[in-house]
């Protein structure tokens, strides 16, 4: 998709006024929920919320392509358990990390629409740690048999 003018020499893919940080955690979080689900707004809403969560986490880690479900399952637990876990992290981050406008934007949220989208993200990380689970169960079943 290009932006611009006609005739103004002023186009732009959407990707330019991205980040390559931002991007890639949303492919990242695009690849753990899409499959799982139908896209609607509250999907939409937790996979930016995951994005951010990469992007927040990656600071420590420094590795954006390794994504800790457990790190971040505590990390969007405790933004469920603090209802001004994200504002707090929106003011302490610089306005221009990746994360902030996520944090931002969800931050300034009405309640129950926060709550709502980190709801579904903990549902989603839950699923995807049961199937996790399971292969490992199936792996641990395979490796007795030989």
């Amino acid at each position: 998709m290009f932006l611009g003018q006609p005739g103004k020499g002023t186009k732009h893919r959407i990707g330019d006024w991205l980040s390559k940080e931002l991007m890639q955690a949303i492919s990242i979080a695009q690849t753990v929920i899409k499959p799982k689900e139908r896209y609607d707004f509250w999907i939409e809403s937790a996979t930016n919320l995951l994005a951010g969560s990469i992007l927040y986490l990656n600071q420590r880690h420094g590795d954006l392509y390794y994504l800790d479900l457990e790190k971040v399952r505590e990390f969007v637990q405790q933004a469920k358990e603090n209802d001004n876990y994200l504002l707090e992290l929106s003011e302490l981050l610089k306005k221009d990390h990746p994360a902030y406008q996520i944090f931002s934007v969800l931050a300034l949220s009405v309640k129950e629409t926060r709550q709502c989208t980190i709801n579904t993200l903990l549902r989603i990380l839950d699923e995807q740690q049961k199937q996790h689970d399971n292969l490992e169960k199936q792996r641990d079943y395979f490796w007795f048999q030989y």
